[in-house]
């Protein structure tokens, strides 16, 4: 009888863990929940993060370490957050780790959250509730009624450029610090190239335009960048690039703004495989303002052209540009026979199409 009670019991105690298997991996199916590649985490993370989630929970094939979250968190953009912790349990009869993350939402979420729904800020979000009145008033001085997305993504672009300055390496404070943030560069008013991304990334989603922050490396170092899709295209943004080292007031290029992925790969490299092509030409600013010069000929003409209007400031792109075409000659056969005294001249790019900016000084006129 005592054996009869034994075998009961030990029958009771497997139905039970069995119930709660079964049970576990019908709401595995049930939620689909469940992850069998670590890369496709990531996505998962951005999702719940985008969400503004607090923690979930998914079903994962393995036993994860504490390396692969640090990797994990490395590939994640950062824009709206990353995982702060984890914690996982493993069940008998199950190959699936139940798995709680604890993700740490960044200001970025709750700036938006905060302009574009109804949510009110807690007393421990100080800076985030300074983030949001700064960018609400950046967005109302710089924006128009009417503007078109890439009026708007221009507006953007100068504004960055205009009040950043770009923080050298030796004057960092360290990873985690605000110039890494949308928070360095827009209240601040300095950072580096995550800050620049982040900062250009809030206003593409206050503004409801498509877009990716790309991570990658510029020049063999590690740098991030943006992506927006434009009337069907999409281009990279790099504001980064675009703003001068050290920091010139009142100065304006174009070189990695709206522009292709073929234009981008001679300075630029990431895994192409992740992100979208970007191949559209219409929104480059160069193509747009009718700026795009293909040789030497009809870039004195181009040149010449603006200097007899004045103009303070001359864009353009060269197509096949060979530097030792444009040398001080050049420039002074330009300036004969025109108002223009020097001309300041500066180029921008790495591939063999070059972004000029040219400052010409012109004579003063004797009433002035």
């Amino acid at each position: 009888m005592r054996r009869w009670k034994k075998i009961m019991i030990s029958c009771f105690v497997i139905g039970i863990v069995w119930s709660l298997g079964t049970t576990c991996m019908a709401r595995e199916k049930q939620s689909e929940d469940r992850i069998d590649q670590i890369e496709y985490l990531e996505d998962r993370i951005e999702e719940e993060l985008a969400k503004g989630s607090s923690s979930f929970t998914i079903y994962v094939n393995k036993e994860i370490e504490e390396e692969e979250l640090q990797e994990v968190n490395q590939n994640l953009d950062g824009f709206y957050g990353y995982v702060d912790r984890y914690s996982q349990w493993s069940f008998p009869f199950i190959t699936y780790y139940k798995t709680v993350f604890y993700l740490n939402n960044s200001d970025n979420y709750y700036v938006l959250a905060a302009l574009t729904g109804d949510y009110s800020f807690t007393e421990d979000q100080r800076k985030a509730k300074q983030l949001a009145a700064q960018v609400e008033e950046i967005q109302n001085a710089i924006m128009e009624e009417g503007m078109t997305e890439d009026k708007k993504v221009k507006a953007v672009h100068d504004y960055l450029i205009d009040h950043t300055s770009y923080m050298e390496q030796e004057e960092e404070s360290g990873e985690g610090a605000d110039e890494y943030t949308a928070y360095g560069v827009l209240m601040n008013h300095e950072g580096v190239c995550s800050g620049y991304t982040q900062a250009f990334q809030l206003f593409m989603k206050l503004n409801g335009i498509e877009s990716k922050i790309v991570l990658g490396e510029a020049d063999g170092v590690s740098h991030s960048w943006n992506l927006i899709f434009l009337d069907g295209d999409w281009y990279h943004v790099d504001t980064t690039w675009d703003d001068p080292v050290p920091d010139e007031e009142n100065r304006h290029v174009y070189a990695y703004y709206n522009v292709t992925d073929e234009d981008m790969e001679a300075s630029h490299s990431w895994k192409k495989e992740d992100y979208p092509k970007a191949e559209g030409t219409k929104y480059n600013y160069y193509v747009q303002n009718g700026y795009v010069i293909e040789n030497q000929e009809e870039f004195i003409k181009f040149a010449r052209e603006k200097i007899e209007k004045e103009e303070p400031v001359i864009h353009c792109l060269i197509e096949n540009y060979k530097e030792e075409d444009y040398n001080r000659e050049l420039f002074q056969q330009i300036m004969n026979g025109t108002k223009a005294r020097s001309l300041n001249f500066q180029a921008y790019g790495e591939a063999s199409k070059k972004a000029f900016r040219l400052v010409p000084e012109y004579e003063r006129r004797s009433n002035e």
